[in-house]
């Protein structure tokens, strides 16, 4: 995702290839939520719940997938693509009292601090706000600061639980 969301940012491409670029950079987006839920739904939680919570993020992220590719067919608001984001960080918070049933308060507390990040850094992209220095270091660029601060977040939740749990 993140090679993707590079070539994206780092060259100023054409309009149309830049419609390209951003729509498998939004598109990534869903892959790396679902991606992220997959080893730490699979491998902690069992039963309806496993399924349960597997199965609705794969659907949003095929459904945002969809809505990434081809925004201007469906004509889809960018506020609808984001809110479908959004869901998908916290559903999980449904799930909460299986993942307390196995795991310390410490994965808890990581994975809000993460949900937290990536909204914060969604809000600063979604207001524009803050924006220091906008053509050196403004609002996007706080966004992908966030964003990636999440990412840690998580990733340390599957490197650290995740893969290391007995799978049930």
């Amino acid at each position: 995702m993140y090679t993707v969301s590079a070539i994206y940012h780092i060259a100023h491409w054409e309009p149309a290839r830049r419609r390209i670029w951003r729509a498998l950079d939004h598109a990534n987006i869903f892959v790396l939520i679902a991606g992220t839920y997959t080893p730490l739904c699979f491998n902690i939680l069992s039963g309806w719940v496993r399924i349960t919570l597997l199965s609705a993020i794969w659907i949003l992220a095929f459904a945002g997938i969809i809505f990434a590719l081809f925004p201007y067919a469906l004509r889809v608001p960018k506020w609808f693509s984001a809110s479908i984001y959004i869901l998908m960080g916290w559903i999980a918070i449904l799930a909460m009292p299986a993942f307390l049933a196995v795991l310390p308060w410490a994965f808890v507390i990581t994975m809000i601090a993460g949900g937290l990040l990536y909204t914060i850094g969604a809000i600063a992209y979604a207001t524009r706000w803050p924006n220091p220095f906008p053509r050196v270091f403004g609002y996007h660029e706080i966004f992908h600061i966030f964003v990636i601060a999440g990412s840690v977040a998580f990733a340390s939740c599957v490197w650290i639980w995740a893969l290391t749990f007995p799978r049930p």
